[in-house]
């Protein structure tokens, strides 16, 4: 061991190398002030960001093992104070919804609740456990009234969040899914019929997989992908194949964005797509789509066009009532023509065919409601990219930092500044010290960073 703490161990490590911190900051792709807290305020890392650095600087796995250290010890102290595991929420949560477990008491609620609210809003592992708890504690009330809704209502609350997702802040967002997600379970627990049982199912899986993607939007990719396992096991137990189908190709889109090996989302997408057949063209589009982005970030061609040309032929026969149910506001259930405009723009965008990506961005533009910020972000950003791409480097630098610059905070979510990151990296080496392109990675390194 290099030092007895991860700040330590990674001053030690970094010194030894010759790196500022910026510069290993720079090699880990993780914002310098991090590296500058990590070791001078002892901050505790995530966890993908104490691999990120452990793998940038060779460590072999000892700066990995200092960080999950620092966590039990953060988990341990907590148990201390409440009977349950940090992460029996999730265990109980699946127990419950697929009818494996028996009746929980009131007080056993209400210790999942105050644990889940940990889980969910971060805030109640810090030094002011006894006042998130009892906030969350407050809100027991609203979400046993939600357990009585019926299964109309519950998909109701769906479609609202189907909105939400776009146009509310991730931690604002996260504490109502909290509290609607503990309520099916109580629900789930009480349902009258296996029918009944497996619609909850279905809205419980969409719920799993919205905490997914809000996790991941603010930086927390560890439980993110507890939360994709917890959705697809709930999908799958409903029988519905086109909440399977949904969560499946929600879970490939973001998992390009969610440090996942391409192959790794190659080979979920391919897994998927055996279900295509038994599922709405909605759902198909979705998963196809999904395929089609991976497929050409691997650089797999004419695999990526076809797939791209499958998804086109699949929106055309997607009836008018599921794409114009709401025209002036974005939902993350509803597919659209702006979403195959998107997926047009990231698969040309990757492939290098610069002229069709730019036709598909102006198309995808004039397709967004005009109260929608994030899915105009990252067309603009994949305009930068291939700025970049066509030899401007400067110019798609100073046009990503501007589309950054001028997106709402709440909307600087991961899919939206990796985008950021990547049109950074397509730079060429010489061109990153100096000009637009050193301030782009000054700005993303200083004020839009999305590690927690």
């Amino acid at each position: 061991m290099t030092g007895d703490t991860f700040g330590e161990a990674l001053r030690a490590r970094r010194a030894a190398q010759g790196l500022t911190q910026r510069a290993l900051a720079k090699l880990a792709f993780i914002a310098a002030s991090r590296v500058n807290e990590y070791e001078g305020k002892g901050l505790r890392p995530t966890i993908d960001n104490a691999k990120a650095l452990d793998d940038a600087l060779g460590a072999g796995g000892e700066l990995l093992t200092l960080a999950e250290r620092m966590h039990e010890d953060r988990r341990l102290r907590v148990v201390s104070t409440v009977p349950f595991n940090v992460y029996s929420y999730a265990a109980l949560s699946q127990t419950l919804l697929t009818g494996n477990g028996g009746e929980g008491s009131p007080v056993d609620r209400r210790q999942v609740l105050a644990l889940g609210g940990a889980v969910a809003g971060f805030g109640a592992l810090a030094p002011g456990l006894g006042m998130e708890t009892a906030r969350h504690s407050l809100n027991l009330a609203l979400a046993e009234d939600r357990a009585r809704a019926g299964t109309d209502e519950w998909h109701e609350i769906i479609r609202d969040y189907g909105y939400d997702y776009f146009s509310q802040a991730p931690a604002d967002l996260l504490d109502s899914l909290w509290i609607d997600n503990f309520g099916i379970q109580v629900a789930a627990q009480n349902a009258g019929s296996d029918t009944e049982r497996n619609e909850l199912r279905r809205v419980a899986a969409t719920l799993a997989a919205l905490i997914a993607m809000t996790m991941a939007n603010l930086a927390n990719l560890t439980e993110s992908r507890r939360w994709w396992r917890t959705a697809r096991t709930l999908a799958e137990a409903s029988g519905n194949v086109d909440t399977e189908l949904w969560v499946r190709g929600r879970q490939i889109i973001r998992a390009l964005y969610e440090q996942r090996p391409v192959d790794a989302i190659i080979r979920l997408a391919d897994e998927s797509m055996a279900l295509a057949s038994h599922g709405s063209p909605q759902a198909v589009t979705e998963l196809t789509s999904g395929r089609a982005q991976a497929l050409a970030l691997a650089g797999r061609h004419d695999e990526a066009l076809s797939a791209l040309a499958t998804a086109e032929s699949l929106m055309h026969t997607l009836p008018a009532d599921a794409v114009d149910e709401s025209p002036d506001r974005e939902s993350v259930l509803i597919w659209r023509e702006n979403r195959y405009r998107f997926t047009a723009s990231y698969v040309y965008s990757h492939l290098g065919m610069l002229a069709e990506a730019g036709e598909a961005q102006d198309q995808a533009l004039r397709t967004y409601s005009r109260t929608y910020h994030r899915g105009p972000a990252q067309i603009e950003l994949q305009r930068a990219l291939c700025m970049v791409r066509a030899g401007d480097a400067a110019g798609g630098a100073k046009h990503a930092q501007t589309v950054l610059n001028n997106l709402p905070r709440r909307d600087h979510i991961r899919p939206v500044v990796d985008l950021g990151y990547s049109v950074l990296h397509a730079a060429p080496r010489e061109t990153r010290s100096v000009g637009a392109v050193a301030d782009l990675d000054h700005y993303l390194n200083v004020h839009a960073a999305i590690t927690a």
